[in-house]
């Protein structure tokens, strides 16, 4: 991994601040189609479900692509990537608005899955070599709420347009942003340093500095313990924001929007404690304790949740404690990568490890959806958890194989 030198605080904000209104974007763009679903089922003619599998050719193309998208972050460099990534999201959902067929939706959103996989991969890149090592914790958390900040003002945006310029002008007006941003990173690309400046021309290499192949990574016990932890956090995150609402609606008999508001608790608390986290990570030396004790703080609670036979409003505060802790963890998360990836690899290992998240949030529905089904909701607590424990312990892994503490 890079060790990044102490710049000056105002350049660290400005490049944290560029990278994270790129993943802003990215996850506005993730939920840009679903809130229009009731239009664009009367407007193009077809089924909710025709509509659904928009969403999910954009997924499986992007997590099909992220990984490659991780060599060719390497090879040519992150900026470039980044920013043809934001140019083929931009475009496609620019061209959704122009063409406003079945058809063209389908193939725009396998290109702008495509666009969508960079953001991983390049993000991190730059982050990690241009950001100050001081500083790569509030990086990382900034980063991640960046990406809760797209996903609201998502819904918000979208139906706000539709309603008042219509869907199609909606789509062109976010696509010609997309492209605006993509313009403003390439003016302001000599901020954008990553890992091909530092080792253009340069391979990987082991720790007794002898040259090692583009793939050797797959082999390293650290990064595929990384990659598990991944599987199971995304399983056990996509749990509970899948699931919770039902599963209090059944055991509790409270309407929607009341179970409902113990997800919202969960989610915003989870966005506080990503910022605090950031923090915490920049002072503490060993982020895999820091994961590890929240993990196991956070799957405690859950199977009390389970376990227990709880009043709503302490079921309520645990979804909020749950929520500040995993939050607390996400910038520990990402430095424990960084830790685990060989000079010049950032792209592919941080490309190949967060596809874990892919991985998990397919497998997790179908898993936990069968609890549901079984008529057993309290069991998604137990199941979350388990998920949980499995994630600190893929940590604990990394954390032996990386050294422990220091960095």
């Amino acid at each position: 991994m890079t060790t990044t030198a102490t710049a000056p605080l105002a350049q660290d904000v400005k490049v944290i601040s560029l990278v994270g209104s790129a993943h802003v974007v990215s996850h506005f763009f993730q939920l840009a189609l679903p809130p229009l679903f009731p239009i664009l089922k009367d407007d193009l003619g077809v089924s909710y479900t025709a509509l659904g599998l928009l969403s999910t050719v954009f997924f499986v193309t992007s997590g099909i692509a992220q990984p490659a998208m991780g060599f060719l972050v390497d090879r040519i460099g992150a900026r470039r990537v980044l920013i043809t990534g934001i140019s083929l999201l931009g475009l496609s959902f620019l061209l959704m608005g122009l063409l406003p067929t079945y058809p063209a939706f389908i193939v725009l959103s396998a290109i702008a899955g495509i666009g969508n996989s960079v953001f991983h991969p390049a993000d991190y890149s730059i982050l990690t070599s241009s950001v100050s090592e001081s500083r790569l914790g509030r990086a990382y958390s900034v980063h991640t709420v960046g990406g809760n900040v797209g996903w609201t003002l998502a819904p918000i945006v979208m139906i706000a347009m539709a309603t008042t310029i219509g869907w199609q002008y909606a789509m062109v007006t976010i696509g010609a942003a997309g492209l605006a941003l993509a313009g403003f990173l390439t003016w302001q690309g000599s901020l954008l340093r990553d890992e091909s400046d530092a080792h253009r021309g340069h391979d990987a290499t082991s720790e007794d500095g002898q040259p090692t192949s583009r793939f050797s990574f797959l082999f390293n016990v650290a990064i595929l313990a990384s990659f598990v932890f991944f599987v199971f956090l995304a399983m056990g995150q996509f749990g509970i924001q899948s699931f919770s609402v039902t599963a209090l609606n059944t055991i509790y008999g409270v309407d929607l929007a009341l179970a409902g508001s113990a997800l919202t608790l969960y989610l915003a608390v989870s966005a506080l404690g990503t910022i605090a986290g950031g923090f915490t990570a920049d002072r503490v030396q060993d982020p895999g304790k820091i994961v590890a004790v929240t993990f196991i703080f956070t799957a405690a609670v859950f199977i009390a949740m389970g376990g227990l036979e709880l009043p709503f409003w302490v079921m309520f505060g645990g979804f909020g404690l749950t929520g500040f802790a995993m939050g607390t963890a996400m910038p520990s998360r990402d430095l424990i990568v960084r830790r685990a990836t060989p000079p010049g690899a950032t792209g592919r290992v941080f490309g190949f490890v967060y596809s874990g998240l892919d991985v998990g949030g397919t497998v997790a529905p179908v898993v936990i959806g069968a609890f549901m089904d079984a008529g057993q909701p309290s069991w998604l607590f137990y199941a979350v958890a388990m998920m949980i424990i499995a994630s600190a312990a893929s940590v604990l892994v990394v954390r032996q194989r990386t050294g422990g503490a220091g960095r």
